[in-house]
């Protein structure tokens, strides 16, 4: 496929060979496995798209837009993307929401709390640990994975789900325990909408915050680097990763 759009015009992205832009027609596109997403004025949309079956069957999913034909609603991988006035939102899949609620029998009546984690105190610290028995540790295991794959599309708990997939090889009581604290959090907020509004590309600048704790890990000593890009007034990626030295 990198062969035909070349052809159409595009230049692969020198970073990212799945990203592709044609200059000349202002059009982007993103290919993650057999998917394509482009970006772009209508005619010039489908004029790609004919262009493309003539090399490949092509299902067209949806095209978003402000123009009364266009779909203003898609289920992506179960994330949804619905378009209103120009603005695009994004929501995570709510499935991995329950499945992390359920497990702990959360429901209406039971408590949110309003932070994902607290950090560990040096009592706590001093106090040692427990590990759990082989059936809980699996259990962890999964209900950690997920919460990992869920803090892709949640921001919010990026931190929170990386301190507990830390615990993965050695799960403990005190992992069980953070869990279900992120599983309250969850109760809490259980959605979380990021939106993209039209003016992202205006000006083309691309601002990056990022930070450190500064050895906030009490039992390494081992610090947390985190950071937001944005891209206009639209958050493009964040991240939250502890560092290897010391």
């Amino acid at each position: 496929y990198s062969d035909k759009l070349r052809a159409l015009g595009f230049k692969k992205g020198s970073a990212a060979p799945t990203v592709f832009y044609c200059e000349l027609l202002g059009v982007r596109c993103v290919v993650h496995g057999d998917d394509f997403t482009f970006t772009g004025k209508r005619r010039d949309l489908f004029e790609i798209k004919r262009k493309l079956e003539e090399s490949y069957e092509l299902k067209m999913r949806a095209m978003l837009g402000d123009d009364v034909e266009d779909d203003k609603k898609i289920t992506l991988l179960n994330r949804t993307l619905i378009w209103a006035h120009g603005s695009l939102t994004y929501e995570a899949d709510p499935t991995h929401v329950r499945e992390i609620r359920s497990y702990f029998k959360l429901d209406h009546t039971s408590k949110g709390l309003h932070l994902p984690i607290v950090k560990e105190t040096k009592e706590e610290v001093a106090e040692g640990e427990s590990e759990l028995q082989p059936r809980l540790a699996t259990e962890f295991r999964g209900l950690a994975a997920r919460a990992n794959y869920l803090s892709l599309d949640r921001p919010d708990i990026q931190f929170a789900t990386k301190e507990i997939c830390r615990e993965m090889a050695k799960p403990t009581e005190r992992g069980m325990l953070k869990m279900k604290r992120l599983a309250r959090y969850l109760l809490h907020f259980p959605r979380i909408i990021l939106e993209f509004n039209p003016n992202m590309e205006d000006d083309g600048i691309i601002d990056v915050y990022s930070d450190s704790d500064w050895a906030g890990c009490l039992r390494t000593r081992r610090s947390t680097s985190g950071g937001v890009m944005v891209l206009g007034n639209g958050v493009a990626k964040t991240w939250s990763n502890t560092q290897t030295t010391i």
